[in-house]
């Protein structure tokens, strides 16, 4: 089952925590978008449920966009939230969302993409996204701000893999 990208957005926040570096936003699109690609290609499943784009500074979750673009390129400080409305009462609290300790699969994953990617700013992991051949460079071309499908994704980190 895919998790919310804030999910991951927080679990990822985390593994900076725990490691003392700080992460940006450009940063963490990136590394979302990488743990998704190499969940597809391992799992055979979607790590994220949110759509993925092809913007100009390669593939972008706008939703996770929304969330942090406040940060600008400092550094994110905050987790991720999703909105809860209590019915009853109408009251609104900001919940942030995470990945469970059980999912040992998931938590393994995101701090084996940090172990590989981890050290790379946002810049260089855009370069790795903006490389010819990449799903990010197959959709954007045509028109931008378009879906990148996730058998496209898919695909890509297969081939990475081999």
């Amino acid at each position: 089952m895919p998790y919310s990208v804030k999910a991951v957005a927080n679990l990822l926040i985390n593994i900076a925590r725990e490691r003392n570096v700080t992460i940006d936003q450009m940063k963490l699109q990136k590394l979302v978008y990488i743990s998704h690609g190499w969940n597809l290609a391992i799992a055979n499943t979607p790590l994220i449920s949110d759509e993925i784009q092809a913007w100009q500074y390669g593939p972008v979750i706008p939703v996770l966009y929304d969330e942090f673009k406040n940060c600008g390129r400092d550094p994110i400080t905050d987790h991720a939230t999703e909105i809860n409305i209590n019915e009853e009462t109408l009251e609104v609290t900001l919940t942030p969302p995470f990945i469970p300790d059980s999912d040992s699969h998931t938590v393994a994953l995101a701090n084996k993409v940090w172990d590989i990617y981890g050290e790379l700013t946002g810049s260089q992991l855009s370069n790795l996204t903006h490389m010819e051949n990449t799903p990010w460079s197959s959709v954007y071309g045509d028109s931008p701000r378009s879906n990148i499908p996730n058998a496209l994704i898919q695909e890509h980190f297969k081939q990475l893999g081999e």
